[in-house]
């Protein structure tokens, strides 16, 4: 548990519920790119093919098995070029992913904002790094309206459990509800369908977008910052 502050702890793997007004398919591209962890995606899928495809689209050159070549330099340009937020939780995963529910986050490519059932957040997070993360992504997009719970347990823990803390996203700030009025209870996954989709390829499990969904984005997210 995180009990260092007035806040309270969380355990280690908090269930995640974020549920919100929907955004234009332009807006979520731009929080999609922005929000993701690197353009390095060297490492976020098993697909070495879609690895290396994208690597190359934000200029990376990539080596046979799809990770990225040259220094961590490169990679800092590339991420700063496309304005990415230093977020420690709240990263999305929509563009290539190895989880088992596939590729997503708290915001989809047409523009809703909620996740999808059985999403937990980091692991051992604070509050408080989770409401830093809310201010960074409040102050980007102040036309963001959403609604996040951190929950006392794992998603799809089995027992009794509660909604810990809640963040409130609107007009580009955030307020914190310690005593959460309406809680939005996590949804369970579908374990099984999960287990059975490992046995499709990676490149059609772990994609999240098409080459041309990406590069397009890559182009709207600039423009937008040049704005």
């Amino acid at each position: 548990m995180n009990d260092d502050s007035t806040f309270p702890g969380l355990p280690k793997w908090p269930a995640f519920v974020v549920k919100g007004e929907a955004v234009t398919q332009e807006q979520a591209a731009e929080i999609i790119i922005r929000t993701s962890r690197s353009l390095d995606f060297s490492y976020a899928c098993n697909d070495r093919d879609w690895c290396r495809q994208l690597n190359e689209a934000v200029g990376l050159a990539a080596d046979p098995f799809g990770g990225a070549k040259g220094g961590w330099e490169q990679v800092q340009e590339v991420d700063k070029r496309y304005g990415l937020l230093s977020l420690e939780y709240l990263g999305n995963g929509c563009i290539a992913s190895a989880y088992i529910g596939g590729p997503g986050g708290w915001i989809d490519w047409t523009g809703n904002v909620r996740t999808g059932p059985g999403q937990n957040i980091g692991k051992w997070p604070s509050c408080e790094a989770v409401l830093e993360d809310w201010q960074k992504i409040a102050a980007a997009w102040p036309f963001l309206d959403l609604r996040c719970q951190l929950w006392s347990a794992e998603s799809g823990e089995e027992g009794p459990s509660h909604a810990v803390i809640e963040y409130v996203v609107k007009d580009g700030t955030v307020t914190v509800l310690q005593e959460v009025p309406s809680p939005m209870h996590p949804e369970r996954m579908d374990m099984a369908g999960n287990v059975l989709g490992l046995l499709s390829p990676a490149s059609l499990r772990e994609r999240g977008c098409t080459l041309e969904q990406f590069e397009g984005a890559l182009e709207l997210t600039a423009k937008a910052l040049e704005e």
